[in-house]
């Protein structure tokens, strides 16, 4: 039973029999993390398990963890999955290890009131051993005073100095002007038909964006959120984007960056007019360094191509943006300064994300792909995971009820078939008994016959 449950909440339901070898990366990478919660370790260490997931595993896995009865050590850039589960955490940062109690968001707050006390308390006594020191130097000569003044000469000494607090790493920065204003309806999609292949995803696809509008695209894996950004792009039939809209598209694979380029030189290439001081400023803001500009693409970190290919959407100036998981190979201070520049951003955006912290930041309407259509909830990302959490209750209460009901059933039916053997004994007993009473009656018949035949 808990191994179903478990399988069922992964996405394995109605894959039991599935051979292993057949899986994808992913679908393997969450088989495993099956195998892990059903061994229950005291102690689970996760490095980011909620990769691959999609969001509806991503609340069962936060759900079932928050019952877990063991310890749990997470690595994780899911902010969403750190507010909802850690108690406490650790931070990494200039080789030294800082505890601070509470989620993800407690952490934000009680590091930045740590670094302004540590700062106050460095410039207070930075003062002091000023103060000491112009004392000693203006009294140290003085018969009088050279007492006092030596006094503090060996405060000066005996006093353990504190380091000046380093400020927190400068998080890179973005940001997406526009170089026009689009017309009010920006985007109309009509009876799209969404395939992988042969494949169909989704049939009869229907929605209109409105300019300014911010719209996060959500589904499970495979229900074709990708396939709609990219048929979007291409503008097919169905697809019909308003006047004066100029369209910049993130893939989350950077497959159009040239891996034999180097950093400058792929912006250059792509916005040759910029200048080597503009070029190398906006690089430098997404903390690309010197020596980065200088790399080929195909030698950066995932981390930096992301930076690079926003770098470069940042330089089209597009008032349509179509962002397809842009949060990808992120830091936290990354994905928190994307979300700064998108929510400053005066033009239309549609965005594929399974960053739900992201999500909710962004989006002021949901487009839900599900089950081979759309689904538009106009409101923000916690007002729709509240109504599909109550959907889901609902349908689990409607199910346990159905359960129940069955199990009644089965109990009647069961109590009324003991109930009918009883009954059909009683009739056989009486039966018997009534056979027998009629053989003794016709034995007493015959015997009182006998007696009547007899002459006397």
């Amino acid at each position: 039973m808990k191994i179903r449950t478990v399988l069922s909440g992964m996405g394995f339901a109605d894959r039991a029999e599935q051979v292993i070898s057949t899986m994808s990366g992913g679908e393997k990478t969450r088989l495993k993390l099956c195998r892990l919660l059903l061994e229950e370790p005291e102690l689970l260490l996760l490095d980011e398990p909620t990769n691959h997931l999609d969001t509806a595993t991503l609340f069962w896995l936060e759900d079932y963890l928050k019952t877990y009865r063991g310890a749990i050590l997470a690595v994780s850039p899911d902010r969403y999955f750190l507010d909802s589960l850690a108690g406490k955490i650790f931070e990494l940062e200039n080789k030294k290890i800082d505890t601070f109690r509470g989620n993800y968001s407690k952490y934000k707050v009680l590091k930045a009131e740590k670094y302004e006390r540590a700062l106050k308390e460095y410039e207070r006594q930075q003062e002091e051993i000023a103060s000491l020191k112009d004392y000693v130097a203006r009294n140290i000569v003085r018969a009088t005073t050279a007492k006092s003044a030596q006094s503090r000469v060996k405060k000066l000494e005996s006093m353990e100095l504190l380091e000046k607090p380093l400020p927190p790493p400068r998080p890179p920065k973005f940001s997406f002007e526009t170089a026009e204003r689009s017309e009010e309806r920006a985007l109309t999609a009509e009876n799209l038909r969404l395939a992988a292949g042969e494949k169909a995803l989704a049939e009869n696809i229907s929605f209109e964006v409105r300019r300014g509008e911010k719209i996060a695209v959500v589904g499970e894996n495979g229900a074709g959120k990708s396939t709609l950004m990219r048929a979007l792009l291409r503008a097919g039939a169905g697809v019909k984007f308003g006047r004066f809209n100029k369209i910049g598209y993130y893939d989350q694979e950077n497959a159009d960056l040239d891996p034999a380029e180097t950093v400058l030189g792929a912006l250059w290439h792509k916005h040759p007019y910029l200048t080597q001081t503009q070029a190398r400023a906006m690089l430098a803001r997404a903390k690309l360094t010197e020596e980065d500009m200088e790399k080929r693409v195909s030698a950066l970190s995932g981390g930096e191509r992301a930076k690079l290919a926003l770098v470069l959407l940042e330089a089209q100036r597009a008032n349509f943006l179509l962002l397809d998981e842009p949060t990808n190979h992120l830091d936290l201070q990354a994905r928190e300064s994307l979300e700064e520049a998108l929510k400053a951003f005066d033009g239309t955006l549609l965005f594929v994300s399974h960053d739900r912290y992201f999500i909710q930041s962004v989006a002021g309407k949901i487009f839900e792909l599900s089950g081979g259509r759309l689904t538009v909830f106009p409101c923000s990302y916690e007002e729709y995971t509240a109504q599909k959490r109550a959907v889901r209750q609902a349908e689990e209460e409607a199910d346990r009820a159905e359960k129940a009901q069955a199990r009644t059933q089965q109990k009647q039916a069961s109590y009324r078939s003991r109930a009918d053997r009883a009954e059909e004994a009683k009739k056989k007993q009486l039966i018997r008994e009534t056979e027998n009473a009629i053989s003794a009656a016709e034995e007493e018949a015959e015997a009182l016959s006998a007696e009547i035949a007899k002459p006397e």
